[in-house]
Parts: C-alpha cells; sequence; structure tokens
C-alpha cells in the first residue's frame, strides 16, 4: 500500500479515544518513527486505512487513520493492541 504519512492530526476527541483504547498520541508518533505498515481497512469500518507498527514501548499496535485536508496528514481514529493476525500481516510487509 502506497500511501504517504508525514504527519498525524491529533485534538482532545481523537486523543481521549485513543486513551480509552490503552494508546496515547506518544504511542501513535513513535509508531511513524520505526517500521509500519499501511493496508485498507474493511469496509464499513471508521477509516479507510489502519497503519501497524511498533510504539514507543515497543509494544505493536494498529491505529485506524482518515486523511485530512492536508495531503500527507492523517487523522488517528482509533487504536489497538495489535491482534495475531495483524501480527502476522506486519511481520509479512517488513521483509
Amino acid at each position: 500500500m502506497s500511501i504517504r504519512v508525514e504527519d498525524l492530526e491529533f485534538d482532545d476527541a481523537n486523543v481521549e479515544h485513543l486513551w480509552n483504547h490503552g494508546i496515547s498520541d506518544a504511542d501513535v508518533i513513535a509508531l511513524l518513527d520505526g517500521k509500519f505498515v499501511v493496508l485498507r481497512n474493511k469496509r464499513g469500518h471508521s477509516g479507510a486505512y489502519k497503519i501497524i507498527g511498533r510504539d514507543k514501548n515497543r509494544h505493536l499496535i494498529t491505529v485506524v487513520i482518515v486523511e485530512s485536508d492536508v495531503k500527507g496528514r492523517w487523522r488517528p481514529v482509533t487504536g489497538w493492541l495489535s491482534t495475531r493476525g495483524e501480527e502476522t500481516l506486519w511481520r509479512r510487509y517488513q521483509g
């Protein structure tokens, strides 16, 4: 999947939502600093794409994102600790 994720957009609402799922904005930012994969999200879910990578504590997390009005900037919608299936996908794309 080839999309540019150069920046993230946070506000009180998405930071709180992520926090309710045990994910901080710092975790999501750290994900972009390492190797991550971008996959299409399931149809009908909250965002078109999800990114999978390691957070600041090296946990593998999955974050659903939607594109903002600025090209390359994405808004995290929700996130969670990655499932086994998501971990398998992440490993497959790490080459």
